[in-house]
């Protein structure tokens, strides 16, 4: 078993070797967590431009109430095309929010 885990030796001290046991948390409770305790901290760096928590989150709470006035409910369908950016991050989190099902 050890012989199949050798990757771990590379692991930086303090980083579990597994998540076990694995929370019953979703993205957005990780994301609503980050907001609550630290919002301006980036969540992400994207050519030079840095995206805190809070401003994913407002962005995401956009997209959302978009959706809900265009009349996306519960259980209705919602697929998206989108570039290789941030975009797609702060739409990741309205699932969670308008709770349509989703493919990205």
């Amino acid at each position: 078993m050890a012989e199949e885990k050798r990757w771990l030796k590379s692991y930086d001290e303090g980083v579990p070797h597994s998540l076990k046991p694995y929370p019953d948390l979703t993205l957005v409770d990780y994301v609503d967590k980050a907001v609550r305790e630290n919002p301006q901290a980036d969540m992400l760096i994207f050519k030079k431009r840095h995206m805190s928590y809070a401003e994913v989150n407002k962005l995401s709470d956009e997209f959302a109430a978009v959706l809900a006035a265009l009349g996306v409910k519960k259980g209705d369908r919602v697929a998206l095309v989108m570039p290789n950016c941030p975009r797609p991050l702060s739409a990741a989190g309205v699932p969670g929010k308008s709770a349509p099902s989703w493919s990205i």
